[in-house]
């Protein structure tokens, strides 16, 4: 009888080991999909203040992206010292006066 009971009790560890590594990782899931805010760098609505959508290339530097020179905004205030890539030409453009 006691061969029997010890059995089981190495059998419960043996299912219990992998069921707590599963219920470790559907946690783990969990908390990834509960705390992506969802905004991306390119996003249509990243936050930056601009009102430009995904133009801004990345947070670390303030590059922004415009298909062609005519899609370029005007030298103002709020884009001086902005640098802007351009596709069409493969170039960079910065506003350095207003």
């Amino acid at each position: 009888m006691k061969n029997k009971k010890e059995s089981m009790n190495i059998m419960r560890k043996e299912v219990l080991a992998p069921l707590i590594v599963l219920l470790m990782l559907a946690s783990m899931g969990g908390y990834v999909i509960m705390n992506n805010d969802g905004t991306e760098p390119n996003d249509a609505d990243n936050g930056d203040g601009t009102g430009e959508g995904n133009n801004l290339i990345g947070d670390e530097w303030d590059v922004y992206y415009v298909d062609t020179g005519d899609d370029l905004p005007a030298c103002g205030s709020s884009t001086l010292g902005r640098l802007y890539y351009i596709a069409s030409i493969s170039g960079f453009y910065t506003c350095t006066s207003s």
